[in-house]
């Protein structure tokens, strides 16, 4: 899969926080939701997006459940 501009910009947007809404992410680029949710599930399809996954601090480790 070669990947535009757009896909680049929606894939930064997601590193720097995984859990940004679709809308968050369209309003930021200048596109559609759906063009955003369309393209976030081909990037997964092709494997570019493996997982989404929380980074958890020491600090948080040190507590228990």
């Amino acid at each position: 899969m070669k990947l535009d501009l757009t896909d680049r910009k929606i894939l930064a947007a997601l590193q720097k926080d995984g859990r940004e809404s679709a809308s968050h992410i369209a309003e930021r680029i200048d596109v559609s939701v759906p063009t955003v949710t369309e393209r976030i599930r081909k990037l997964q399809d092709a494997g570019i997006i493996k997982r989404f996954q929380a980074e958890i601090g020491r600090a948080s480790c040190r507590e228990r459940v």
